[in-house]
């Protein structure tokens, strides 16, 4: 029988979340670089522009989901960093 320290899991657990917020931060700046703004601004845009343009559309909701994605794990990252987490 194999036996696993928790805390090997809770590394790997980490070492996984920081690669995943990694790869969302480079797919943000690729829409950063993309339209010279940020989200917020980009954002913005999109809402009070009257005009449809389906490639700015699907960007808009993918940036919008990597935005989404990165408060998700930045704040079980640091959730994990405090101690608020839970083994099951």
């Amino acid at each position: 029988m194999t036996i696993i320290n928790s805390e090997i899991i809770l590394d790997l657990y980490c070492a996984n979340l920081m690669y995943e917020i990694h790869k969302l931060e480079e797919k943000k700046k690729f829409f950063e670089h993309k339209y010279s703004c940020r989200f917020a601004q980009f954002e913005q845009d999109m809402v009070s522009s009257g005009k449809e343009n389906f490639t700015r559309w699907d960007d808009y909701m993918e940036w919008k989901a990597y935005e989404n994605l990165l408060l998700k794990y930045r704040a079980e990252k640091k959730d994990i960093e405090i101690g608020d987490y839970k083994v099951s």
